[in-house]
């Protein structure tokens, strides 16, 4: 068991998926299900979004903000951790598993603020782990309306970790296409 609690991000309007994307379905299952069950792992695991829909029966968390920026998501995770440690994940990977997420854990080292992968010369912020820690950096952040998620990783100490030999966890899903791309290479 992991000693940190994993939050999964449902918030983001959707607009180019035209739907909520954790209501998408991935062979007999729904997006939020198969991150939920990757996300198994954890001590804890809850939901962060704007609104908690009627379906969800999980422990769900309102953003603090009414901001619509991931880094608001990653600010409540924080926020409301009760362990030094939180990862952060976002609904837009369907594909994510325990394996990538422990080896995420796994590559830790000591005085970090951040784990946060690289795929392909992409970084992964909102499949990544922040400590506790940064709280008041994002405060910071938040309070000044500065969103950006690059701006603020550089602003702390963030290890990054290649994770190419992963990439099929990290296939991002933003668009009806996307998903579709990912249930026929992935014969689901």
């Amino acid at each position: 068991m992991i000693e940190a609690t994993a939050y999964i991000l449902m918030g983001g309007k959707s607009t180019r998926f035209g739907s909520e994307k954790w209501k998408a379905k991935l062979g007999n299952n729904i997006v939020l299900d198969n991150i939920w069950d990757a996300c198994n792992i954890f001590k804890k695991r809850q939901l962060i979004g704007k609104k908690k829909p009627k379906q969800i029966n999980k422990t769900f968390i309102l953003d603090i903000y009414n901001y619509s920026a991931p880094i608001v998501g990653i600010h409540t995770a924080i926020a409301n951790s009760k362990t030094n440690w939180t990862l952060v994940l976002s609904c837009d990977l369907p594909l994510i598993n325990e394996e990538c997420l422990k080896f995420i854990w796994d590559s830790k080292t000591e005085q970090v603020d951040a784990v946060v992968p690289i795929v392909k010369n992409r970084i992964q912020p909102l499949c990544s782990l922040y400590n506790i820690g940064i709280l008041n950096n994002l405060n910071y952040h938040i309070d000044r309306q500065n969103f950006s998620l690059h701006k603020f990783l550089k602003s702390i100490n963030t290890q990054f970790i290649n994770m190419d030999h992963y990439e099929r966890s990290f296939l991002n899903m933003n668009t009806q296409d996307d998903l579709k791309r990912i249930q026929i290479k992935n014969k689901i």
